[in-house]
């Protein structure tokens, strides 16, 4: 399960460390557009002004909406820009729709080359339980089962497998 990690130190240290790198490396793209952007927007954003940036950004995104969280993303940035840092609204959400697209556009197209690559289609993407009911189809092709999450060889309860199967 995905909340295994907590239960060893050494890999919640090892996933915690990893979430603040990922976290200041994005932050350093708020400062980099930040520099190419310049005037006020470049004066009011040192470096824990970027921080609150990068963090008020990304809880407004928490917040249900649109896909890309269109909308809510701008207004996290320009309450920042516009409501602590004192600059101008119009400066404050044009730089936060860079900040978006720079985010947004080049994971995006990756994720698209990557489906191209892969030769995936729109069929391809299915609900988990449609991936557990594919599981159980494969298996009982095959011969095999599964009885209260254990795999059964033969379909039939023989040779029992004691290990829990994914």
């Amino acid at each position: 399960s995905g909340l295994g990690v907590l239960r060893r130190r050494r890999d919640l240290a090892f996933v915690a460390g990893m979430s603040v790198l990922a976290w200041l490396f994005e932050a350093s793209m708020y400062w980099e557009l930040a520099r190419g952007f310049g005037g006020a927007v470049e004066r009011a954003m040192g470096v824990a002004a970027t921080l609150l940036t990068t963090g008020v950004a990304m809880l407004a995104t928490l917040i249900p909406s649109s896909p890309g969280y269109i909308g809510q993303f701008e207004y996290g940035v320009k309450l920042v820009l516009s409501g602590a840092l004192g600059v101008a609204e119009g400066p404050a959400l044009a730089y936060a729709i860079l900040v978006h697209v720079a985010l947004y556009v080049p994971i995006t197209l990756l994720g698209v080359f990557e489906w191209s690559r892969l030769h995936l289609s729109l069929g391809d993407v299915r609900q988990p339980d449609d991936f557990e009911e594919d599981r159980r189809e494969r298996t009982e092709d095959r011969g095999q089962g599964t009885v209260d999450g254990l795999f059964v060889a033969g379909g039939r309860g023989s040779d029992l497998d004691t290990e829990p199967r994914p």
